[in-house]
């Protein structure tokens, strides 16, 4: 007795859906295998990234330790100036530069030496404070050019001067 299913016999329908299952099982073992070997190079790049960020975790270390030592070497020349800070407000003085070494303030005339003894208490605390006091320059209109510039490099070492044009 002769069954047909599709035309074909028992035993050739058992041997097509034998090698059905077969190329199933087959096409799912290739890939397992595909996805074993993505997860395997997802541990290696596991790896590698976790070996690159102890790495830089000790560079950064060696780096932050290299900083706190430096740090308290590092220092700008530029500081803020006291009224930025809150420490005091407005201009301390008005001067106009008179000479390389002559300054006049209201009238009385000083040299460098005299306005840092005058000025003395505010500086230490400016000091004290790391900000320097603001002060307005003038120019007067019968000093050279490099008698200015000379008093103004000195005058600038200990304060912040507004420059003003000439009076």
């Amino acid at each position: 007795m002769r069954i047909d299913v599709f035309g074909l016999t028992f035993a050739e329908t058992a041997l097509v859906l034998l090698f059905g299952v077969f190329a199933a099982m087959l096409a799912g073992k290739t890939e397992e295998n595909r996805a074993l070997k993505e997860i395997s190079g997802q541990r290696e790049q596991i790896a590698t990234l976790q070996r690159d960020l102890k790495t830089e975790r000790q560079n950064n270390t060696i780096l932050t330790r290299n900083m706190a030592e430096l740090l308290p070497k590092l220092r700008s020349s530029a500081f803020p100036s006291c009224a930025e800070k809150g420490i005091s407000e407005g201009w301390l003085f008005t001067a106009t530069v008179k000479g390389m070494d002559a300054f006049e303030i209201d009238g009385i005339s000083l040299t460098l030496a005299d306005l840092l003894e005058n000025y003395s208490t505010q500086l230490r605390k400016a000091t004290a404070s790391e900000c320097r006091e603001r002060i307005r320059l003038y120019v007067s209109k019968d000093i050279s050019g490099a008698d200015y510039e000379y008093a103004l490099r000195r005058i600038s070492q200990s304060f912040y001067v507004g420059y003003m044009g000439s009076r």
